[in-house]
């Protein structure tokens, strides 16, 4: 396996520590990336560079790897829109990144292109001479390309329906087959926008775009004298790296002719994009590397989801490609390829030479530094062992602390002597990796320092009052969603009488979820720990939002997000960090509409997932399914009545939740594999799928001794056969436990009311964190138990129990009070355990 972080800050080590403990193939979030099992290299997978075409959104960011790698960049005012001057500058973007990606040694099996990307990847690929294209783009003018009236607009459906909507008319035709539910139709203006505004209608997102090309269609064929010249004059020559259509979804062919027809047709026929990306990866790619700005990497994500891939892009609005690359590099080493990372990490002089890694110099050996990820040992090969160690210091920026006040009319920072990273560059002076890795912290401490000053500033405003409800921004305008007012908040809680609001009455889609314990104080019920009454401040007894009502937000945003449609199930819903509600916070809300019947929902940093939805239907079923039919009761024969009773789950403090989560009403029955309760749904947002959390909770105390503390961080799927019981319905929950590991517990769950399912989870998994009798002890009575042991000689010894990081975070949380933890946070992580 390898592991390959950039820019290791605390939050990117916990989850390389999760990653490799998971086990599980991470691409990339967070700048985290960890494979189990290679892709690459000695593994057979190969890599194909590929490149987009048009994007609704340009701004190229390349200029600081240009200049570092001695390549002509001159974007030449391009701007979308002018499909002329936007398709030379993308084509100039993606043989920066190639030839810059070739010099670190990464040298694609194949190239391939979306749209007018497919010319960047032959003249990449070797067909074209690069003096010639740069002769064509030098006399070629933009304003030959346009063509009058012909609009495009991309459409959340795949290629199949769209055709059968425009089944019987010839004015407006299917231009681009992009991923499964993803298509693009071109046509007349007011004809491509009619269409849009009928499909919107029946909750199909849909935009259109500024361009006025006429791409892959038949009306481009009176505009293509230009072009046709162009492609009869180019001297064709057999490729270097093979070239993969878009239109045949198959290598180009070896025959000129055949070359040369094939390139009109790719200009007159639809992009066939999602075969392409299936046909290469049945040929055995496993990589694809995007050259150059816009979402063409989730497109591929999209058609290949459930198959191993790895997908990234060598281009990002929001950083400098030479960063990016680092990036690249970082995910293709960690997926089994060698790219040659010297060149990104050397300093400012003479462009790198594409020199091979194994023809490098020795370099004298320095210490290491060993980071404890709690995992399995993570080594570099031994033919780049040197890499690291050859890095030269680069001066660093001092970065302000992070208990300093921010002042955001200045750029005042603290003295260097309080600086922490001050002190890491003093005592890491000559060793240029800690130079290194101080100037990569103090990047990140100053966009910090930015955001919070940015927050502080738009929280000083005076709010005025509000009742007691969580609180919404309007976002700006995306693709698909109209922007509204602001307008009233979700529901708190389903009842048999809600119904899905229509289009001109439904809640705006948020731009923000606050989240404050004044205005959800049931969230005060949710407190991972106890303090005596009259303590002073809540902030100790650390409320966070549950991850099944943070599951409620996301369903209640989707339903914003589609107008007249209801939740009917919860897919891949990922746990990322806990809510902590005091103090008070605006996560950023995302939404993206991936399907007609579903919506990818996100709150920055902590959780997402795609909701599926349904038409509101009538009756006691409404947009529901019909349920399956409740799991036999067939005692095994390891099966017994609980020791516990239900009430004693919280009397005696196995469970922390206050009275508003405690709906847990029985414990029925007990065995190896599974576990059966009832449940008495309470009223708090999320808090009845909580009371199933619970149960699982329950059992795993019951059956094991060590690590018994467990939070959930994901559910395959949740499907809801109903809505929501009101409070105070008994339902009895079964669960059927499916995997225990020494960091995971994961179950499948069915909720029954009435003698049928209202809800079915599957694949619920817990972390199960590093906690054993004596810290649970503490947890449930602090005031009768400690986690040290008093020594005859008077003193008290502490031995750490809690190797992983989220398990300290845990125990820190518990034992320390406010004006405590202030003062470990500023201390440095080495400082965390000494």
């Amino acid at each position: 396996c390898r592991l390959g972080v950039v820019d290791p800050t605390r939050r990117r080590l916990a989850l390389a520590r999760r990653a490799v403990a998971q086990g599980t193939p991470w691409r990339g979030r967070s700048d985290v990336w960890f494979a189990p099992a290679p892709l690459l290299g000695a593994a057979g997978g190969r890599t194909a560079f590929v490149f987009p075409g048009l994007e609704a959104e340009f701004e190229p960011r390349v200029a600081e790897l240009a200049e570092r790698f001695g390549l002509d960049w001159s974007p030449g005012g391009a701007r979308v829109g002018d499909v002329g001057r936007h398709g030379a500058a993308v084509f100039q973007l993606g043989r920066v990144l190639d030839a810059a990606l070739r010099r670190l040694g990464v040298v694609p099996d194949a190239v391939a292109g979306h749209s007018v990307g497919e010319w960047t990847a032959m003249a990449c690929g070797g067909m074209h001479a690069a003096d010639e294209v740069d002769a064509f783009l030098a006399g070629f003018d933009p304003d030959a390309l346009r063509v009058p009236g012909a609009a495009f607009a991309v459409l959340g459906l795949p290629a199949d329906r769209v055709r059968a909507e425009l089944a019987g008319r010839d004015d407006v035709v299917l231009s681009h087959d992009n991923a499964p539910n993803q298509s693009m139709i071109c046509g007349p203006h007011d004809a491509v926008t009619a269409v849009v505004l009928r499909l919107r209608a029946r909750g199909v997102v849909g935009q259109v775009l500024p361009f006025r090309s006429g791409f892959h269609t038949p009306m481009l064929a009176p505009y293509l004298a230009p072009i046709r010249a162009a492609a009869e004059a180019y001297t064709l020559r057999p490729p270097t790296t093979p070239v993969w259509s878009a239109t045949t979804a198959a290598p180009y062919p070896h025959e000129p002719d055949a070359v040369r027809e094939l390139f009109v047709r790719h200009l007159l026929e639809p992009v066939r994009f999602r075969q392409l990306i299936s046909a290469m990866h049945g040929a055995g790619f496993r990589a694809f590397v995007q050259l150059g700005a816009g979402q063409l990497g989730s497109l591929i994500d999209d058609t290949l989801a459930g198959r191993d891939r790895l997908v990234v892009s060598a281009h990002a609005g929001t950083r400098d490609s030479l960063a990016q690359l680092r990036r690249v590099a970082t995910a293709l080493w960690a997926y089994g390829a060698e790219p040659d990372v010297g060149p990104l990490l050397a300093p400012h002089g003479p462009p790198p030479a594409a020199t091979p890694a194994a023809g490098r110099p020795a370099r004298p050996s320095r210490p290491g530094f060993r980071l404890n990820l709690g995992g399995a040992s993570v080594s570099l090969p031994a033919e780049a062992r040197g890499i690291l160690t050859g890095l030269s210091p680069r001066p660093t920026a001092e970065a302000p602390r992070a208990d300093a006040p921010v002042n955001s009319n200045t750029d005042e920072t603290p003295a260097p002597d309080n600086n922490p990273l001050a002190r890491l560059e003093r005592v890491g002076a000559g060793l240029p990796i800690a130079a290194e890795f101080s100037a990569l912290l103090a990047d990140t401490a100053a966009t910090a320092a930015d955001l919070i000053a940015a927050a502080r500033r738009g929280h000083a405003r005076p709010r005025s009052p509000e009742p007691p409800q969580p609180r919404f921004r309007p976002p700006r305008a995306a693709a698909g969603l109209t922007p509204v007012k602001e307008g009233m908040s979700p529901q708190t809680a389903l009842t048999d009488s809600r119904t899905p609001a229509s289009a001109s009455t439904a809640p705006p889609v948020p731009a923000t979820l606050r989240i404050d314990v004044q205005e959800m104080p049931y969230l005060l019920d949710h407190c991972f720990f106890r303090q005596r009454p009259g303590w002073p401040d809540d902030i100790d007894r650390w409320p966070v939002v549950p991850a099944t009502t943070v599951i409620r937000h996301l369903m209640d945003i989707a339903e914003r997000a589609a107008p007249g449609l209801r939740s009917v199930a919860v897919h891949q819903v990922r746990l990322l960090k806990w809510i902590e509600a005091i103090p008070s916070v605006d996560v950023p809300v995302t939404v993206r509409r991936t399907a007609p019947n579903r919506v990818e929902v996100g709150l920055t940093g902590f959780a997402r997932a795609v909701v599926e939805l349904a038409g509101g239907g009538e009756g006691r079923q409404g947009a529901h399914p019909d349920p399956p039919a409740p799991w036999p009761i067939t005692p095994a024969a390891t099966e017994r009545v609980p020791e516990l009773r239900a009430e004693q789950l919280y009397s005696e403090r196995w469970m922390f939740h206050g009275p508003r989560f405690q709906g847990v009403t029985e414990l029925t029955a007990i065995g190896d594999r599974h576990v059966r309760g009832l449940l008495t749904a309470p009223a708090a947002p999320g808090a009845l799928l909580d009371n199933a959390g619970q149960l699982l909770g329950y059992w795993i105390m019951a059956t094991r001794t060590e690590r018994t503390t467990v939070l959930p961080v994901g559910m395959d799927r949740i499907r809801f056969y109903g809505p929501e019981p009101r409070p105070g319905t008994r339902l009895m929950c079964a669960i059927r436990i499916t995997e225990v590991t020494g960091n995971t517990l994961t179950a499948d769950m069915r909720l029954v009311h009435g003698g049928r399912v209202w809800a079915e989870v599957t694949g619920w998994t817990d972390r199960r964190f590093d906690t054993d009798p004596g810290i649970r002890a503490v947890d449930r009575f602090p005031g009768r138990n400690t986690l040290s042991t008093l020594r005859p000689e008077g003193w008290a010894q502490v031995c750490e129990r809690w190797p992983d990081l989220a398990t300290r975070e845990l125990i820190m949380r518990n034992m320390l009070g406010s004006a405590e933890r202030a003062q470990y946070e500023r201390l440095s992580p080495v400082s965390y355990t000494h």
